[in-house]
């Protein structure tokens, strides 16, 4: 069963799928609601069994978490060093990259430090480069969308290249579809969190970066119908497979 909602941090293992190549990829997804919300890590895995492959999710994410709070996390520890993960992505709170203090201080520091953890048990770490929210974040000078998306994108980027990471870049996909496709609401009420369109897309850029793939053509359409999926299978394409150095993705091994 899918996780709609949860305010505790947990682990989701799905079954395994019949894929082309025979080999299991198995991916830990570590963050707060932006990760659970829709259910992130399921929304992929149907993905993957769509365009044929084998994975295995895990999920550890607490709502309202930042990465400084995984760091102290026996949990997040434990859900790192229980499995042969190939990947494990690291979703910040949606604010902090964009605020230079808590970049600075708390996001890199973090950030470095659940690498290692994930380094030491053989997995690649890796980036969920989020969306900004919707009205920017006018307290520390983000009158809009655009302007925080900036300094989110920015901030992930530059973590990213000081620890070698690889980056689902989440958010950049967001800003094309809000720019080209403005009938798609990606944005649920609120402005931050998103709706199944949003973690469809989010979806997308994961099996872009993951397996160095385009999603388009997938049958698996969330529930959006073909046209939307459509539209959304093809911005994740063209962010992720048309710039792949900048997220540092790893060679396909088709």
């Amino acid at each position: 069963m899918r996780l709609r909602a949860a305010l505790a941090a947990t682990i989701l293992l799905l079954p395994v799928f019949a894929c082309s190549n025979g080999e299991t990829t198995e991916v830990l997804f570590v963050g707060n609601s932006y990760t659970f919300g829709n259910d992130l890590p399921g929304m992929f895995s149907d993905l993957a069994e769509s365009g044929g492959r084998s994975v295995k999710v895990g999920m550890e994410a607490t709502g309202g978490w930042w990465l400084r709070d995984h760091v102290a996390s026996e949990a997040t520890s434990n859900a790192i060093a229980s499995r042969e993960w190939d990947y494990v992505f690291l979703q910040e709170q949606s604010i902090v990259p964009s605020v230079q203090n808590e970049r600075v201080n708390s996001m890199g520091p973090a950030v470095a430090d659940l690498a290692t953890q994930v380094r030491e048990v053989g997995a690649t770490p890796g980036l969920f480069l989020t969306w900004a929210r919707k009205g920017g974040f006018p307290e520390v000078g983000y009158g809009s969308y655009q302007p925080m998306q900036d300094a989110t994108t920015n901030a992930y980027i530059g973590i990213g290249e000081t620890q070698s990471m690889t980056i689902a870049p989440v958010g950049v996909a967001w800003s094309l579809v809000l720019i080209d496709h403005p009938e798609i609401f990606l944005f649920m009420n609120g402005g931050s969190h998103p709706t199944l369109h949003g973690t469809y897309l989010a979806a997308c850029v994961f099996y872009a970066t993951v397996f160095g793939e385009s999603p388009v053509g997938l049958e698996y359409d969330g529930d959006l119908g073909p046209d939307v999926s459509g539209i959304l299978q093809t911005a994740a394409a063209d962010v992720v497979l048309n710039d792949q150095a900048n997220w540092n993705l790893k060679p396909s091994s088709d």
